[in-house]
């Protein structure tokens, strides 16, 4: 069984859109699980409409701990619930027809721990464009199917409190923790880059929070790597180096930096 990972938090039109998307797989053997963050807007309501459509399971959040918080507790739910795979996707992007079905097939056949394609970006005033899976797949969640076992006996978890970049941890702890990988030739996924969400700030405000949380997702990731796999800790050093100019901006502003 295959399961489908939402962290959502308001904007219930866009939800109800990537729900759809879900409705018009060609795969129809799917479990959906929706967390909802903590929402101010009714998101339940919602999930109520697809309930004769999908087998969707609605969870939410306590306190709104974030987008990596939220998934955290998605895996957990299927790992409970003894699902095989596992995929996300973002509550205001879509997947495309042939995705589920794709994917499924791909890290069966291929016995990997996961599979990467590339990410269709849908920009709103501008041309779209492809990121290719080798680019994508150090970075963005978008477009990827996961073994539930291969996250959960290597402890590959999201990092906790951010609001963005909580990406790049997980991307890098599931890049090194395994060599069963694969990258698709076609995208299946649709990101629908222009959203209103703490990643699409603009100003000040923006850099202070993606600056920091730069630094944590990265100083998570090379803390699992460095726990976990020493010997490849070489392999960061571009990381760490790109992250100094994040470091550096933290430290003017005087916001919090990692201690250990």
């Amino acid at each position: 069984m295959l399961a489908v990972i939402i962290p959502a938090y308001n904007r219930p039109e866009c939800l109800r859109e990537s729900l759809n998307s879900l409705t018009m797989q060609t795969m129809k053997m799917f479990m959906t699980i929706v967390v909802d963050d903590c929402s101010q807007e009714d998101l339940k309501s919602v999930c109520d409409e697809f309930t004769q459509k999908l087998k969707l399971t609605y969870l939410r959040q306590p306190i709104n701990g974030g987008p990596g918080m939220a998934r955290q507790r998605g895996i957990e739910a299927a790992a409970r619930a003894h699902i095989e795979f596992i995929t996300f996707l973002d509550s205001d992007d879509l997947l495309m027809p042939h995705a589920l079905e794709r994917l499924k097939y791909e890290i069966a056949h291929r016995n990997d721990d996961y599979v990467v394609s590339p990410i269709s970006v849908e920009q709103k005033h501008s041309t779209g464009f492809v990121l290719n899976g080798e680019e994508a797949s150090k970075v963005w969640l978008h477009g990827k199917i996961f073994r539930t076992s291969f996250l959960i006996e290597n402890g590959i978890r999201f990092p906790e409190g951010l609001r963005g970049n909580e990406d790049i941890a997980f991307c890098v702890k599931c890049f090194f923790s395994t060599q069963k990988k694969s990258i698709l030739e076609q995208p299946v996924y649709l990101w629908r880059a222009e959203k209103s969400s703490i990643t699409r700030m603009k100003g000040e405000a923006r850099d202070n929070v993606l600056s920091l949380d730069y630094i944590r997702a990265s100083y998570d990731a090379i803390k699992y790597v460095q726990e976990k796999f020493p010997q490849k800790l070489v392999q960061l050093f571009p990381r760490v180096f790109f992250i100094y100019n994040y470091y550096q901006t933290a430290l003017a502003k005087e916001m919090p930096i990692p201690s250990e």
